[in-house]
């Protein structure tokens, strides 16, 4: 029993993921969407609509801000996108996880600056969850 409950402490909190990651797998296909980077953000213990579509809409705003300034207007094709995951373990949206993605023959050109001014602007108004 104790061996259970020391598991369930160790899993029980989801980490910030923040590193960057230049995946292995980018000779076997260029269109293939990779995760460049992920972190988790935390939204509260109870169940707030609001305060999930804010973060939602945040989420949208950063990203096409941050392919507007690295991309420009005509914003070139690199595959980059977001997800938005639940991570929460009893209430699904108390964390949810942001990962940044993009093609991955993009990856190493524009993964890392994409991902970074997206998430630097996330932050501006969320804190991501740390160990």
């Amino acid at each position: 029993m104790l061996i259970f409950i020391s598991f369930c402490a160790c899993s029980g909190g989801r980490m910030t993921e923040s590193v960057y990651r230049p995946s292995s797998n980018v000779k076997k296909n260029p269109n293939e969407a990779v995760t460049a980077e992920a972190r988790t953000y935390s939204l509260g213990r109870t169940p707030d609509q609001a305060l999930q579509q804010e973060f939602y809409d945040h989420v949208m705003i950063s990203a096409d801000e941050a392919r507007k300034e690295v991309l420009g207007e005509s914003g070139t094709d690199v595959g980059f996108n977001y997800t938005i995951t639940p991570r929460g373990a009893v209430y699904p949206f108390s964390d949810v996880e942001t990962a940044c993605i993009i093609k991955s023959n993009n990856l190493k050109s524009y993964g890392r600056q994409l991902c970074s001014l997206m998430f630097s602007k996330i932050e501006t108004k969320y804190q991501p969850r740390v160990r």
